[in-house]
């Protein structure tokens, strides 16, 4: 099963996850929706913000799975018959896990670290009937970052790029107002 594919999009703070949260139970019916968190506890702000989504989320209504990476096979081992809807939140911890972690993936470049990124969430899709995918908005200010930075925001970008050409819908929120792109 191919889900239908949700992006939604939009900078710090803008009400991306929660319109992404609404989005999943209304597209869940009276189905659990799985919330594949990627954010790992890595300091005092990590954990606040861990604690402000979790807090969002009543029980009954979703089953929460922390991984960093490997989301299909994650979701896989709790529900091997894989899942109505999928809320992925979001990309761009995904990214850095893949990118900042200590192994050799953190080595690799650009594209490959874009590719490994794709098939793992088009391998998401396929166990899953609607995924719901929210990211940073990483296309809008232009500014010169340094190597790293600038790798992060190629990465997210070459990753929302190829996923929006296969997803049914793209929203963008600012200021907690959703606009549909697509």
């Amino acid at each position: 099963m191919r889900s239908d594919i949700v992006i939604v999009i939009g900078g710090s703070a803008s009400g991306k996850s929660e319109f992404a949260e609404q989005l999943s139970l209304s597209k869940s019916g009276d189905k659990e929706v799985v919330y594949l968190a990627t954010m790992r506890n890595t300091d005092p702000e990590s954990l606040k913000r861990i604690e402000k989504h979790k807090r969002r989320r009543k029980d009954g209504e979703y089953y929460t799975i922390e991984e960093g990476r490997y989301l299909s096979s994650a979701l896989l081992r709790v529900f091997p018959k894989g899942a109505s809807c999928v809320l992925l939140e979001g990309l761009g911890t995904m990214v850095s896990n893949f990118m900042f972690g200590e192994d050799e993936l953190c080595k690799l470049d650009s594209d490959h670290i874009s590719e490994l990124i794709i098939k793992e969430i088009i391998q998401l899709a396929d166990i899953s009937e609607s995924l719901i995918i929210v990211s940073d908005n990483v296309f809008g200010d232009g500014n010169m970052y340094d190597e790293m930075t600038a790798k992060y925001i190629d990465v997210c970008g070459k990753v929302i790029s190829s996923l929006s050409s296969d997803a049914c819908n793209v929203y963008e929120v600012v200021a907690g107002i959703p606009i549909k792109i697509k």
